[in-house]
């Protein structure tokens, strides 16, 4: 969901952070397409290894991708004139329902300026009066940031009853993750990769999956939601964004390991009458649909352009798009659990995209009341969550808050809320009741338990209201 992150100027990308409502300006533009690389869906949702053998052997100078489970050919040839001939003999002697380009996803960029950052709110009367600054602050006193988790966990009373395991595993489908994180280290399990080529590390060079790690699972002066949750990286972006056929191949990786839930806290917009874009759409789905299969849930961001995401063609005036039909994915696909923000007063926040397709809400987090007016951010209404070791923070270091920490906010972190929501679900149904759940049941103990949201009409279009860790827990014990 960018092309790069700016704090001032700064270099690094961050996903989640849209709250100027800007999204790459090129969205659906043909530079976001990569050059003679085509995405194919077969009509059988599978490949052979027939074709695959014979079309490697018949052209040693084209690069093939083959997602057999799914139904998926990925052609990258040197020049497009080559790469025709592929698809037109592909065509002519295989079933195919549809060719799209291969597009790139991007995380949203933003633009916060560090000067208008009220330093005054890192450290309050409390803290001032123990004589602690931010640098000097006992273990686990970050947690007083934490007003997001405070609020889905119950003042972390849900702890009481479950705070996951190993067992019930979240693969986090992003920029990697900072592997030696303290607060994280111990919960990432065997299993993730990179998809990036040339590069397989998992570290994260951008920051944004080792933020989004942190709301499940992190465990030490920061706790998440689930913080004995095992968590998986699967490396899909880098500085450079990433690519649409990276995020499929991983979300099929990702349910081929084990894991029960996949978090994807990206997305980009796809043309449903553009012809060139079809194929991605339904490799989506297929993708999606392949992970419920096999019971595997898939939690998406909703976005953070701040627009209804019901109608393709009003999705499509609203981007600048003329003539045209715009669609979410992988976040507003009907197969996905779509995830919106709410603020900490649980009102609906203006940057999150809404829709008829929204499922759920979870905090996100904003600048704060005296933004809009005046200018000022307030760290207070922000997110406080883990950031790579080996990065500089930025808004963080404003308090003299050491790396490894970062404030943010975004539909990017509410996600991984309702991630780490569905895990600890389903790790109590098993402990407790010594049965597995299908993705239907573990939503609708999500949607039972949730706290609704306003009445406004974006409101009316935000899903069934905030996820509540600890009511889910508790109705599943009176069960």
């Amino acid at each position: 969901m960018v092309k790069k992150f700016n704090i001032v100027n700064r270099g690094c990308m961050l996903f989640f952070f849209c709250f100027v409502l800007y999204f790459n300006n090129s969205v659906s533009a043909n530079s976001d397409y990569i050059d003679n690389s085509y995405i194919i869906t077969m009509k059988e949702e599978g490949v052979s290894g027939e074709i695959s053998e014979e079309l490697i052997h018949k052209f040693p100078d084209i690069k093939f991708e083959f997602i057999n489970d799914i139904g998926v050919i990925k052609i990258h040839g040197n020049n497009e004139e080559i790469t025709q001939k592929v698809l037109s003999y592909i065509n002519k002697m295989y079933a195919v329902d549809s060719v799209s380009k291969d597009k790139r996803i991007y995380i949203p960029e933003t633009k916060i300026d560090n000067s208008k950052v009220d330093k005054n709110n890192f450290v309050d009367s409390q803290y001032k009066y123990f004589g602690f600054t931010p640098s000097f602050m006992p273990n686990g006193l970050y947690t007083r940031w934490q007003w997001n988790i405070d609020a889905v966990t119950a003042n972390k009373k849900s702890y009481e009853f479950q705070m996951g395991n190993h067992e019930v595993t979240v693969a986090i489908i992003d920029s990697g993750i900072d592997p030696n994180h303290p607060d994280l280290k111990n919960n990432i399990v065997a299993g993730g990769k990179s998809f990036i080529p040339g590069d397989e590390s998992i570290n994260d060079n951008t920051g944004h999956g080792t933020m989004v790690a942190g709301i499940i699972a992190a465990n030490g002066d920061l706790k998440g939601i689930a913080p004995n949750t095992g968590i998986a990286p699967y490396k899909v972006l880098n500085s450079e964004g990433g690519q649409s056929t990276w995020v499929i191949k991983a979300i099929i990786q990702a349910v081929d390991d084990g894991h029960e839930i996949i978090n994807l806290s990206l997305g980009t917009f796809l043309s449903l009458k553009n012809k060139e874009e079809k194929a991605l759409i339904k490799a989506y789905n297929r993708a999606i649909n392949y992970a419920h299969k096999k019971g595997a849930l898939v939690v998406a961001s909703a976005g953070n352009q701040g627009i209804d995401l019901s109608n393709p063609r009003k999705v499509s005036e609203q981007l600048g798009i003329l003539n045209d039909e715009q669609k979410y994915a992988p976040g507003g696909l009907n197969s996905a659990l779509s995830v919106g923000a709410v603020d900490k007063n649980n009102k609906f926040e203006n940057y999150s995209n809404y829709g008829w397709m929204l499922d759920v809400t979870a905090p996100g987090g904003d600048f704060g009341p005296l933004y809009e007016k005046e200018g000022i951010v307030d760290v207070r209404h922000l997110i406080l969550t883990t950031y790579p070791t080996y990065l500089p923070n930025y808004i963080a270091e404003n308090g003299d808050l050491p790396r490894g920490y970062e404030f943010s906010y975004g539909t990017s972190l509410s996600t991984p809320t309702v991630s780490a929501v569905a895990a600890l679900i389903l790790t109590e149904y098993k402990e407790e009741k010594s049965k597995n759940l299908s993705i239907d049941e573990i939503q609708n103990i999500m949607y039972q338990t949730t706290l609704k949201v306003g009445t406004n009409r974006k409101e009316k279009l935000s899903g069934r209201g905030t996820v509540d860790a600890y009511e889910a827990l508790k109705l599943i014990n009176n069960k």
